[in-house]
């Protein structure tokens, strides 16, 4: 009888667990600088594991790219079929995913939630 009820609890613990959803980081969103920096960098993370990037820093050399993101030892790293474009591809996230931050060789980004 104690074995029956062993399992009984331990099939309605498996259930309960296998029923749990997982939430989406807290970092999926979008991310810039203010409305009134006219380098117009923004990063926008989605949901599916893509992203958009933009940097107008250099008018000359304007970025804007797409592709897929993954999350790897605690960073977002940004994938695109783009090769030739050099761009922040590397992101870090504080806590509360309200600020996004990248450096490419000695150019250090930091960008706010939107």
């Amino acid at each position: 009888m104690k074995n029956l009820f062993n399992l009984s609890l331990a099939i309605v613990i498996l259930a309960t667990l296998s029923f749990t959803t997982v939430s989406e980081p807290g970092f999926i969103g979008t991310y810039g600088v203010s409305k009134d920096d006219p380098s117009h960098i923004e990063l926008k993370l989605n949901k599916d594991h893509t992203f958009s990037y933009q940097d107008f820093s250099v008018p000359s050399k304007k970025i804007n790219v797409v592709g897929n993101w993954e999350l790897k030892h605690n960073y977002v790293i940004l994938k695109t079929a783009d090769t030739k474009v050099s761009f922040h591809h590397k992101w870090k996230f504080n806590a509360d995913g309200s600020t996004a931050k990248s450096r490419n060789g000695l150019t250090f980004y930091t960008l706010e939630k939107r």
